[in-house]
């Protein structure tokens, strides 16, 4: 170095103005925080401003849990039943637990418990309900005094109403394993009614032999059930369907009166 010259400061070499720490040349100092960073001054008036607005302004309200309609007892009941039936046949199956019934029907699970402590409660007074809703449209709500094809007629379009109604729900409900022995026998009782009045009437009628009657009684009592399900398959009107069956078993009998009927039995 020539006599005379002192060497430049290091904080020099760094550039004018750079604010660079010593020995670290065209580095520059930013300001704490970052560039554009906000005074003191200014982040404090932010803080207030962000923690006076209202939480409902900057979070979603939650949601209130819908309370069921009030209803009087029976028709509680009711509904949870209808409910029931609406899940059963939508799963084409009657193995749902309370619970899955009590959403169905939009209540809670304390209320459902309050009518139908247990599932077998529920199973048991559905299928009870069924057999009277269908015992009501059979024999024994008919003035058995009218003349027999007419309620032969009569017979069939309210029992195979119900079929086409009811029937998924009843198979569902009879054969659930729930359903005891004695929930059963109303239903059978029922049956042996309408099948001893069905063979004492066509005897008296048409005159056939009492074997030829309990032949066509157990068929024409049996077959509305276990057809339904196909019949409804096909989207057949139920109209239609009431006024085939009709006439097939007045016809019917009319051809057994004609083949076996003894005339003097009438």
């Amino acid at each position: 170095m020539p006599p005379g010259l002192r060497p430049a400061p290091l904080r020099a070499l760094a550039g004018p103005g750079s604010g660079g720490p010593p020995g670290r040349a065209g580095e520059s100092r930013r300001p704490r925080g970052g560039r554009g960073a906000p005074a003191p001054t200014d982040r404090i008036l932010l803080r207030r401003r962000v923690n006076s607005v209202p939480p409902s302004a900057t979070s979603t309200p939650p949601l209130e849990k819908a309370r069921a309609k009030r209803m009087s007892p029976e028709a509680r009941r009711r509904q949870i039943m209808e409910s029931a039936a609406e899940l059963m046949v939508s799963t084409g199956n009657s193995g749902c637990t309370l619970e899955q019934v009590a959403q169905a029907a939009g209540i809670s699970k304390p209320l459902i418990y309050k009518y139908f402590p247990r599932r077998e409660d529920l199973i048991e007074e559905m299928l009870s309900r069924e057999l009277a809703e269908l015992n009501g449209r059979g024999l024994d709500s008919i003035d058995t005094e009218v003349p027999f094809e007419k309620i032969v007629r009569s017979t069939v379009a309210r029992s195979l109403r119900y079929y086409h109604d009811r029937g998924p729900i009843l198979r569902l409900l009879s054969t659930d394993p729930a359903i005891t022995t004695l929930k059963r026998k109303p239903n059978r009782t029922s049956w042996s009614s309408a099948f001893q009045f069905l063979v004492r009437r066509s005897v008296e009628h048409y005159g056939v032999p009492e074997s030829v009657a309990v032949i066509t009684s157990i068929m024409i009592l049996n077959a509305p059930i276990y057809s339904m399900a196909s019949l409804r398959r096909r989207d057949v009107d139920i109209d239609e369907a009431i006024e085939v069956w009709s006439e097939f078993i007045i016809g019917g009998w009319r051809a057994l009166e004609a083949r076996f009927g003894d005339p003097d039995a009438r």
